[in-house]
């Protein structure tokens, strides 16, 4: 088992910081109403749109922690 280097968690971290800039700019859109198609189904199935949106711009995490991001984006947007 090799120690990851610096590189690694630099990308990481960088990573992990465009998953949840990606993630405000989700919450907002969806809070500031630009996305109207949303506006029609439920709750589940919009959470769902928003987490597959998240996953295609910032692929290569966890199912918790695309709901962690997308949790945090709420809040912090409120």
């Amino acid at each position: 088992m090799s120690i990851p280097s610096k590189i690694h968690a630099t990308d990481r971290e960088k990573a992990k910081q465009d998953l949840e800039n990606h993630a405000v700019l989700i919450a907002e859109g969806y809070q500031n109403g630009t996305l109207v198609e949303l506006q029609k189904v439920g709750w589940q199935m919009t959470w769902n749109y928003l987490l597959k949106d998240l996953r295609t711009c910032c692929p290569g995490f966890s199912e918790i922690e695309y709901g962690i991001a997308l949790n945090q984006a709420f809040v912090k947007s409120e």
